[in-house]
């Protein structure tokens, strides 16, 4: 795996474990079905300058550097104020780098596309030109309190995008971060059984 890695970056960057441990990954469940008061939780306990990564359930880190990865690119880009990284399954494009990993069921080749997007981009940011997927949200705590998600369980996600943006919250892609996104691979993406409400009855 070395030849994908930059170590002379990482090596430079090493004053970057202070801020990886100011970052919180969490990953929010609802089961009365308001998520999006389950979201406006993930911060609670954090001072305001530390940072809370909101990511879905059903994603996957492939590589055990990339946290470090993402704590680099946002050290590396202090002019966003919301991150979000790429992927393999999604509705919309704008987060999707290779259109062939969309119905990709090999574990091994996302773990390729992870380590090749992190040679490729490094710590290299793109403003979001549309609201960006909900799969993966990064933001300081007080960002996630200044604008905060509205109740519910549906597009939550497209909401607090134009709700910040519309305040003036930037939101970045990060290109180098690839994460594999199940998003009902097997089950089909019309499938909506994990929006239904679990009764114990």
């Amino acid at each position: 795996e070395a030849e994908f890695y930059n170590y002379g970056q990482l090596s430079a960057h090493s004053e970057n474990y202070n801020l990886l441990e100011n970052i919180r990954y969490i990953s929010p469940y609802a089961i009365d079905g308001n998520l999006g008061a389950a979201y406006n939780q993930a911060g609670k306990g954090l001072d305001y300058d530390d940072w809370v990564c909101i990511i879905d359930q059903d994603i996957c880190f492939l590589d055990s550097r990339l946290k470090l990865w993402i704590a680099m690119c946002v050290n590396d880009n202090p002019e966003f104020d919301v991150f979000t990284c790429v992927t393999n399954r999604l509705a919309d494009k704008q987060q999707l780098p290779y259109a062939t990993m969309y119905d990709q069921p090999n574990i091994t080749i996302h773990k390729k596309a992870t380590l090749q997007a992190q040679k490729n981009f490094g710590t290299k940011v793109v403003e979001a030109t549309h609201a960006t997927a909900g799969l993966f949200m990064l933001m300081k705590r007080r960002t996630l309190e200044a604008v905060g998600f509205k109740n519910g369980l549906i597009y939550l996600d497209t909401d607090f995008y134009q709700r910040a943006t519309a305040m003036g919250f930037k939101f970045g892609i990060m290109k180098g971060i690839y994460v594999f996104h199940y998003y009902r691979l097997a089950e089909g993406k019309s499938n909506i059984e994990h929006l239904q409400r679990i009764s114990f009855k």
